[in-house]
């Protein structure tokens, strides 16, 4: 899950604050494995959740 205090708003060229998710299938990814490459990720709040 997401590991954070408090919410902060961040802007373009600024650095996301580091995280962790859990994912349906394999192991739990973390901001921190992919420092110094490009990476482009997408929430889908309530998505298939039939409501």
């Amino acid at each position: 899950m997401a590991l954070a205090s408090e919410p902060s708003a961040s802007g373009v060229g600024q650095a996301a604050p580091d995280f962790e998710l859990e994912t349906t299938q394999g192991p739990t990814q973390r901001l921190i494995d992919y420092r110094g490459r490009p990476l482009l990720f997408g929430f889908f709040p309530l998505a298939f959740t039939g409501g």
